[in-house]
């Protein structure tokens, strides 16, 4: 009876210490990569040169300008996407 008594009094600092202790916390990271609309990474269709006056010759400048200018306006919203 007396061992038993001490043997029950050695263990029970141990469930007393067992129920004290924290939790672990786990904490896992994840990684969400987040692209651009694919209309911002296509490829503009480059204008094809299909003249032969002078004429032509300004009206295909005028197309490479606005597609210049729209290869410009793509990269800005990419700027603003990476912003956001």
């Amino acid at each position: 009876m007396k061992v038993l008594k001490v043997g029950l009094m050695s263990l029970f600092p141990l469930i007393l210490i067992a129920c004290s202790s924290t939790p672990k916390v786990l904490i896992k990271t994840k990684y969400i990569r987040v692209l651009p609309p694919l209309s911002l990474i296509q490829d503009v269709p480059e204008p094809k040169w299909e003249g032969r006056t002078n004429q032509d010759l300004v009206k295909y400048i005028i197309e490479q300008e606005l597609v210049i200018k729209q290869c410009n306006s793509d990269k800005q919203l990419l700027r603003e996407f990476l912003n956001e």
